[in-house]
This record gives C-alpha cells, structure tokens and sequence, in this order.
C-alpha cells in the first residue's frame, strides 16, 4: 500500500520543492527539429541502450541540460559521465536535512500505471555513494518515433525519496520494479 511522503512538518518545504519542480517540467516544450534527433541519436550511439525507443525517455533530460535549465554534479572518479542522477538541484533554503537533491527522472509510459525503476541495486549503490537521492516521474504528450515538427509537452507526476520509492516498489524481476504512480505526490500544479 501506498503512502504519501509529506509529513506534516516537512509539508510547506515539499511543496515548495514540488512546484518548482513541476513547474520545471510542466512548462518544457520540445519542438522536435533536426537537432533534436542528432542529439538522441548520439545518445543511441553511446551503446548504452538496447533500443532506440529507451533513447526516447530520455528527451526532458537531454533537452532540459541542453538549455541549461537542469545541471548534474561533476561525474564520479573512474566514470566515463555522469548517470547516476539526472537533476542536482540544490535546497538549502527550504531543505537543511538534503540540502542537495540529486534526481533520477523516470518516464510513466501513459499507457501504463507504474513507473518502471530499472536497476535497483544500482540506485541503491548510487544512494549509498551520495549521487542520488530522488526519484522524480513525468509524463509526455509523445512517447517515441518523434517526427520533424512534433511539439513534445511534459507533466510532473510526482517526487519521492528514492528509499521510499524502492521501498514501495514492487519487484518483478532481479533487473526491475515497478512503483505505482498512486504512490506518488498526484496534486496537480498550476503553473
């Protein structure tokens, strides 16, 4: 069962972290041009991904660091990039006990009611290691086979610890689980 993470003492804190969040999010539009396909394609290259429409979840990261509008800490000793978050925001001012928010994004396919939390022991080595702290789940009005024209939107579905979030995952094989999305903050932000 589900549960939401907003105790009340920490409640003013995380919204205003959410919105801003959301707000992030909500407000990012894509238009899919010649530049947008190169830059997935590159990313396809690396060999990281086993198919081309894994690639495509990652257009909010790719075009949100590309606009300078989401930044990562520097890459760890011995690593070829950054991977083990995708967002380091920092939240001092509302946050003192994780100042530094260290966000993996994860796309709900809309057909589907879970997000899918891929390599779990590898969040929890990332966890451990301090890289990563968050899990945050957004949305897009298209998924995959982008075409030159299309306009992308995103909606923010929700952010939770990434403790709580593999902790009320459910595990269906030794490579993923799956996190409901009723598990996640649901209040809508108007921005």
């Amino acid at each position: 069962m589900c549960y939401k993470y907003n105790p009340i003492t920490m409640e003013n804190d995380m919204n205003k972290i959410e919105q801003h969040i959301a707000g992030i999010i909500n407000r990012h539009t894509v238009h899919v041009d010649s530049r947008i396909i190169k830059m997935l394609d590159r990313e396809f290259d690396k060999k990281t991904y086993s198919n081309r429409e894994n690639v495509d979840a990652l257009l909010l990261e790719l075009t949100l660091k590309s606009g300078s509008k989401i930044k990562t800490l520097d890459k760890v000793p011995g690593e070829e990039y950054q991977w083990r978050h995708d967002w380091a925001e920092d939240w001092t001012a509302f946050s003192p006990e994780t100042p530094i928010y260290l966000i993996d994004l994860k796309r709900r396919p809309a057909k589907y009611p879970n997000i899918v939390l891929s390599g779990t022991d590898k969040m929890i080595k990332s966890y451990n290691m301090g890289q990563l702290t968050h899990i945050v789940a957004f949305s897009q009005s298209k998924e995959t086979n982008y075409q030159l024209g299309d306009w992308i939107t995103f909606k923010f579905e929700g952010i939770l610890p990434v403790k709580e979030a593999i902790k009320m995952s459910t595990q269906k094989t030794s490579e993923y689980s799956l996190l409901h999305k009723s598990c996640l903050q649901t209040e809508e932000y108007v921005v």
